[in-house]
């Protein structure tokens, strides 16, 4: 199954969730350019697949998240509070944050360099290998319309 992969301005980008339309993630500022970015967000029908590339995968220690909507309770464009958070996996300097973090009982999953360019899931039920996610916050170019499009997509749940 092809996952991921540019192959002109009209086609599907598949993934284990079904078809993406990618000229309309392109056009709505959810995928810029080619998607050679080191982090990319799909919508599909099923789930949200977080995909990190090169560095940013090795600093993640992570490299495809697969959400689906079911288990997506909130959506935010806020990025949680890095202080209040300890790395247990991964890469924290300044406002970069790569992978694995605890807070209190919950786990969270960053991918971020700049906190207010983050789409932010709160998540009940999710595992991420046998560990319990509350929280998957990406970093986006346009978190605005993603936060809309995911929100339209778990209404209907």
């Amino acid at each position: 199954m092809t996952r991921g992969v540019h192959m002109g301005r009209n086609s599907k980008v598949i993934s284990m969730c079904g078809p993406y339309d990618e000229m309309s993630l392109v056009e709505s500022g959810l995928l810029k350019g080619n998607g050679r970015m080191a982090r990319r967000v799909d919508i599909g029908h099923d789930c949200v697949t977080v995909h990190l590339t090169g560095l940013t995968s090795v600093a993640a220690l992570k490299r495809n998240i697969e959400i689906p909507y079911k288990h997506i309770v909130h959506v935010s464009t806020a990025a949680p509070d890095p202080t209040s958070l300890m790395r247990l996996g991964g890469t924290a300097i300044g406002d970069i944050q790569e992978g694995h973090f605890w807070h209190g009982e919950d786990w969270y999953f960053l991918s971020y360099e700049h906190p207010d360019k983050v789409i932010c899931l709160t998540l009940t039920g999710y595992y991420i290998g046998d560990r319990l996610y509350k929280v998957v916050a990406v970093g986006v170019g346009n978190p605005q319309v993603m936060k809309r499009e995911i929100e339209a997509r778990i209404v209907g749940k």
